[in-house]
C-alpha cells in the first residue's frame, strides 16, 4: 500500500514537471514572439520617422515658396495701383482732348462756311473798291480798338491763368506729398497711423481750399474778410467823396461796377468733388478721392478790380464789399445786407445783392445783370412782393425765380449765416418781418 502511494506521488511530480517544462517552453515562445513584435514596431516607427522628416522638409519648402509668393503679390499689388492711377489720369486727359476735338470740328465747319460766302462776294467787292477803301480805313481804326481790348483781355487771361497755375501747383505739391506718404506707409508699418492721418488731413485741407475757390458760401471767409474788403477803400472814398446821401453812394457804387467791370464766364477750375474714408477710432482716414473741373472761380474784390472782369458772383461780392465798407468805415454804421443766390426754373444760377429797407421793402443791386431797383431813373426801394416779381419777369428768358437763398456775411472774418431761403413768397415773408 505504501508503494502505491509513492508511485502516485511520483506520477504527480512527473506531471508537475511536465507542466512546468511546458509552461517554460510556452513562455519562451511568447517571449520570442514579443521580441519579434517589438523589432517590427521599431522598424515601423523608424519608417514613420523618415516620413515625418520628409514631410517637415516639404513643409519648409512650401513655407519658403509661400513667402516668395507673398512678396511678389505685394509688389504686383503696388504696381497695379500705380498703373490704375495712370490709367485714370490718361482717361481723363483723353476725355478733355476729345471735347476739344469736337470744338475744333465745329470751328472748322463754321470757318469753311464763311470762306465759301466770302469767296462768292469777291466779284462784287472788286466793283466797289473805292467805297471799300473808305470802309477799310474805318474798320482798321475799329480793329485797332478791338486789338487794344484784346490785349487787355489777354493780359487778364494771363493773370487768371497764373492764379490757376499757382493753385494747380499747390494741388500737385499736396498730391506729391500724398503719393510719397502712401509709398512710405507700405515700408514703415510702425508709422502707418501717423503718416496716414497726416495725409488724410492734407487731403481734407486741399478739399476745403479748393471748395473756397469754386463754392460761393465756402468762399466768403477768403473773399469777404477784413483784409479782402479793405482793398476797395480808395475806390469807395473816391466815388463817394462829398456825398451826404447813402442812396447816392449806392447808386455810385452800382454805376462804377457796371461801367468798369465786364461780365465774363469763369475758367475751368480743379476741385475735389468727392472722397471716401474709413472711420478708425473716431478719425477719418481718406482712402480715395476724385478730382474734377468746374467752370466756377470765386474772385476776391482785388482780383475783380485788377482784371476789370468777373461773373455774377464776383460782381455781387464786389458790390457787397463796397457797400459794407462805405457803411462801416465812412458812415460809421452797419445795416443788414445780403448776397442772394438765385435759381431759375431752367436750372441756371445767379447772384445779386439784396438791400432790405424797413416796411418790407427791398432794393435789388445786380450789376452783372444790369438791374437796379429804381424810380424815375433814380435808385429806390419798393415793396418786396412787387419788386421780386418784377425782377423775376426781368429774367423771363430763364423762366421764373424758383429758389432764393440769402447770406448775411461779416466783413471782419467772412463768417456767414443763411438768414432766409425758399421761393419768392418765403423771402417776402422774411423781409416783411425784418
Amino acid at each position: 500500500m505504501m508503494k502505491r502511494v509513492m508511485n502516485r506521488k511520483n506520477i504527480v511530480i512527473v506531471i508537475l514537471c511536465i507542466f512546468l517544462v511546458t509552461s517554460l517552453v510556452l513562455w519562451q515562445v511568447d517571449k520570442i514572439n514579443l521580441n519579434y513584435q517589438i523589432i517590427s514596431k521599431e522598424s515601423e516607427i523608424s519608417e514613420k520617422d523618415k516620413i515625418i522628416n520628409s514631410l517637415k522638409n516639404d513643409l519648409e519648402k512650401l513655407q519658403s515658396s509661400y513667402s516668395d509668393l507673398k512678396v511678389s503679390y505685394i509688389k504686383l499689388s503696388s504696381d497695379y495701383e500705380l498703373l490704375n492711377l495712370s490709367y485714370q489720369n490718361l482717361q481723363s486727359q483723353y476725355s478733355m482732348l476729345e471735347e476739344k476735338f469736337e470744338d475744333y470740328k465745329e470751328t472748322h465747319a463754321y470757318s469753311n462756311t464763311e470762306y465759301l460766302e466770302l469767296n462768292s462776294k469777291v466779284s462784287n467787292l472788286e466793283l466797289n473798291l473805292s467805297n471799300l477803301t473808305n470802309k477799310y480805313n474805318t474798320l482798321k481804326s475799329e480793329y485797332s480798338k478791338l486789338y487794344f481790348n484784346y490785349s487787355q483781355l489777354y493780359s487778364e487771361y494771363n493773370t487768371l491763368s497764373s492764379n490757376y497755375s499757382k493753385l494747380y501747383s499747390e494741388y500737385s505739391k499736396l498730391y506729391s506729398e500724398y503719393s510719397a506718404l502712401k509709398a512710405s506707409l507700405k515700408s514703415k508699418d510702425t508709422n502707418l497711423n501717423f503718416y496716414y492721418a497726416q495725409l488724410s488731413q492734407n487731403v481734407l485741407n486741399l478739399y476745403n481750399l479748393l471748395q473756397s475757390y469754386v463754392s460761393l458760401p465756402q468762399s466768403f471767409s477768403r473773399v469777404l474778410n477784413k483784409e479782402a474788403v479793405n482793398v476797395v477803400s480808395s475806390i469807395v472814398y473816391s466815388i463817394t467823396e462829398g456825398l451826404t446821401s447813402r442812396w447816392s453812394a449806392y447808386q455810385k457804387i452800382y454805376d462804377y461796377i457796371t461801367s468798369n467791370i465786364k461780365y465774363v464766364n469763369d475758367i475751368d477750375m480743379l476741385y475735389i468733388n468727392n472722397y471716401w474714408y474709413v472711420d478708425v477710432s473716431g478719425f477719418e482716414y481718406i482712402t480715395k478721392f476724385e478730382v474734377n473741373t468746374t467752370k466756377s472761380y470765386i474772385q476776391t474784390p482785388k482780383l475783380t478790380l485788377e482784371t476789370k472782369q468777373g461773373d455774377c458772383e464776383d460782381q455781387a461780392i464786389l458790390a457787397y464789399a463796397m457797400i459794407q465798407y462805405y457803411r462801416k468805415y465812412i458812415m460809421g454804421t452797419e445795416y443788414s445786407l445780403y448776397i442772394a443766390h438765385i435759381e431759375f426754373s431752367d436750372g441756371i444760377g445767379h447772384a445779386a445783392v439784396f438791400l432790405p429797407v424797413k416796411g418790407g421793402e427791398i432794393c435789388i443791386i445786380d450789376p452783372a445783370g444790369k438791374y437796379l431797383t429804381s424810380s424815375n431813373g433814380e435808385i429806390a426801394s419798393k415793396p418786396a412782393s412787387t419788386e421780386l416779381q418784377e425782377y423775376s419777369n426781368y429774367w423771363s428768358e430763364h423762366g421764373t425765380i424758383k429758389y432764393i437763398k440769402l447770406y448775411s456775411i461779416s466783413i471782419t472774418d467772412g463768417s456767414y449765416k443763411i438768414v432766409a431761403e425758399g421761393n419768392i413768397n418765403k423771402i417776402v415773408e422774411f423781409l416783411s418781418q425784418s
